[in-house]
Order: structure tokens, then C-alpha cells, then sequence
């Protein structure tokens, strides 16, 4: 309350942006949808995608439990502004918040590049066993690792790789024996 004051009392969009996203927050479900609509409007013609990324994901969290196909929009519309800014950590809430939306696989936008590319040494070890050919199933097993902590690496992986599928990740252990060296 003290933000919307202070931005009634200033002609500052920033400010403004930033009390609509605030109150959306904390206002209850119905309420908060317009005020995180015109925050991410506005943190849009200020040109501060990385805060309009974050109120558009607040939305989708406001509109998942009512309207999930909107909250799913939503999210995807975030995680790709995350994707293009690397943001990883917010990319990961959005991917989340995706995940608990029930979407599932390349529809999280895995062909956006999410980071510099850089793969963990446990992700590096998983990119090899896709290019033996092994299921997520046997990774897991050969790893001593639950099926959906391999489905996880090999989101990451795709992302990671801006690539679209396990055949092209085979594909790229092929191509680059660096990689598929480097997971042994």
C-alpha cells in the first residue's frame, strides 16, 4: 500500500510497474490478475524484459488453479524471455511452474538455449549413455539414479544444447567426440 502511494504521488512508470506488481502479489486471485497484466505492460514499453518476464510468470501463477490453459500461455511466454536473457534461475521457476501444469517435454520450449551451453560433469556422463543409445530407464539404472532425476538431466541437456530431441543429442555426441570423451 505504501508503493501504490508513493506511485500515485510520481508520474514514474518504473514506479508504478513495480506497485502494480507488488500489489498483484499480494491481492487475492481475481484481483491480482489485472494488476500483474498492466505490470508486465508497463515493465514492457520501459524495455525491462527481465521484470516483465517475472510478472508474466506471476500471472500464470495467478491464473493456474481457473484457467491453466491461460497460466500455461503464460509460462511458456516467461520461460522463453528467460531462455533468450539466460536467465537460468527464472527459467527453471517457469519450468516449474510448467512442469506442475502439467507440461511435459519439448512443449517447455527445450529448443531455446538456456544457458552458455556449459554441461555439468553428471549431465556430460548422461549425454553419453543418450549417445550409446540407452533409455532413460537404463541410464537410471546404470547411474544409480531415479528415472526422474534422468528426465531431468536430459531437460537440461536439451536446453542446455539448444537442441530439440534425445536423436539429436545422440547426433551431437556423434559430432563432437570432445563431449562424449569428457562423460567417461
Amino acid at each position: 500500500s505504501r508503493l501504490r502511494s508513493i506511485s500515485e504521488a510520481t508520474t514514474a512508470e518504473q514506479t508504478r510497474a513495480w506497485a502494480d506488481h507488488a500489489a498483484g502479489l499480494t491481492a487475492g486471485e481475481d484481483a491480482a490478475i489485472p494488476l500483474l497484466e498492466r505490470a508486465l505492460v508497463r515493465f514492457g514499453r520501459l524495455g525491462l524484459p527481465l521484470e516483465e518476464g517475472r510478472a508474466r510468470l506471476d500471472l500464470a501463477r495467478a491464473l493456474a488453479s481457473h484457467r491453466p490453459q491461460m497460466a500455461i500461455a503464460e509460462g511458456r511466454t516467461a520461460l522463453a524471455a528467460f531462455q533468450q536473457l539466460t536467465a537460468a534461475p527464472d527459467a527453471g521457476a517457469a519450468m516449474r511452474l510448467l512442469r506442475d501444469l502439467g507440461t511435459r517435454g519439448h512443449s517447455l520450449g527445450h529448443h531455446a538455449v538456456r544457458s552458455d551451453g556449459t554441461l555439468s560433469g553428471r549431465e556430460r556422463e548422461v549425454l553419453g549413455l543418450i549417445g550409446e543409445g540407452l533409455s532413460n530407464a537404463d541410464i537410471a539404472t546404470r547411474l544409480h539414479l531415479s528415472r526422474r532425476t534422468v528426465e531431468h538431466h536430459v531437460s537440461n541437456i536439451l536446453a542446455k544444447l539448444g537442441l530439440r530431441s534425445r536423436a539429436a543429442a545422440a547426433a551431437y555426441t556423434v559430432r563432437d567426440k570432445n563431449t562424449l570423451d569428457r562423460s567417461r
